[in-house]
């Protein structure tokens, strides 16, 4: 998580992580993962703090 995103804040969390091989590359990984919030007003206020992400990490 990435503190300076709005929504993202303390009483945020993210979980399931999981790598996609099937769509990696040589020298690239995609994963994705899911967040979710621990005050409900805010998981139903923004609800793309629930939406799975999906992200790329080059090495």
């Amino acid at each position: 998580m990435n503190a300076a995103v709005a929504g993202y804040d303390s009483e945020t969390f993210c979980y399931a992580g999981k790598e996609h091989v099937e769509l990696s590359t040589d020298g690239a990984l995609v994963f994705t993962y899911a967040c979710n919030s621990l005050a409900f007003s805010k998981a139903v206020g923004n609800m793309s703090i629930y939406l799975p992400k999906a992200a790329t990490y080059a090495y």
